[in-house]
């Protein structure tokens, strides 16, 4: 007990100390996509964000530290959590992923594929092409009905990156929970600021979390729901 309390007050350390390079690059993008990088705007009215960063910093790497302990796993499922926690904190506050994150990630997550850590390559590249073409499908649709954009093309770009690390067998889970989440939290945004069912809402987020808890205890929530099919 007293081994595994060192070990998460460690790990947990490590992750508030990792939370701000995180916020760093995190308020430069933000800033550089709209008016340039001005030193004064990178902490202006941004205390509260920073403290949720570091809080979430430090749960997220509790959480993969007791699912893989310290190895080689640990350190790339880092990458790929951080990197996903950038871009959460990024579209909430643009509405913008930008692609200096996404195409990389989308491309280490067929290098995990390749080299077999999370998953085999033939997953992580299926993961990634119907991860990125069922939301285009639904935004062709969409527009097609509407005549106006239903998402971004940066969460289709998301969406490909996230199943490349989690492989395909992910991709329904994610899909489903996503767009519950994502609606729950567009109403509680309309509600909150008195807009409108046109008012636009970051669907980023919502991804990130469900493609996180997926890439986390996906495999045990699909043996959990295929045992529940097996009693009914």
């Amino acid at each position: 007990m007293t081994t595994f309390l060192l070990n998460n007050c460690i790990i947990t350390m490590i992750g508030l100390a990792l939370s701000v390079p995180i916020f760093l690059v995190y308020r430069i993008t933000c800033i550089s996509m709209s008016e340039g990088v001005v030193k004064e705007k990178l902490f202006k009215e941004k205390k509260f964000s920073f403290l949720l960063i570091a809080f979430t910093s430090g749960v997220i790497l509790n959480v993969l530290f007791n699912k893989f302990g310290y190895s080689t796993q640990l350190l790339v499922a880092a990458v790929f959590a951080y990197l996903l926690l950038i871009l959460a904190a990024i579209d909430f506050e643009t509405q913008m992923l930008p692609d200096i994150i996404t195409k990389p990630l989308i491309a280490l997550g067929l290098l995990q594929g390749y080299f077999g850590i999370f998953t085999d390559f033939k997953s992580a590249l299926l993961g990634a092409v119907a991860g990125y073409f069922i939301l285009w499908s639904v935004n062709f649709v969409f527009r097609k009905i509407r005549g106006i954009d239903g998402m971004g093309y940066g969460d289709f770009k998301l969406l490909s990156a996230i199943c490349a690390w989690t492989g395909i067998k992910m991709l329904p889970l994610i899909i489903l929970c996503s767009s519950i989440i994502g609606i729950f939290v567009a109403l509680i945004i309309i509600k909150l600021t008195k807009s409108n069912m046109q008012t636009p809402t970051p669907f980023g987020p919502s991804l990130v979390f469900t493609g996180f808890i997926a890439f986390i205890y996906g495999n045990d929530i699909l043996v959990w729901y295929l045992n529940l099919l097996q009693i009914n």
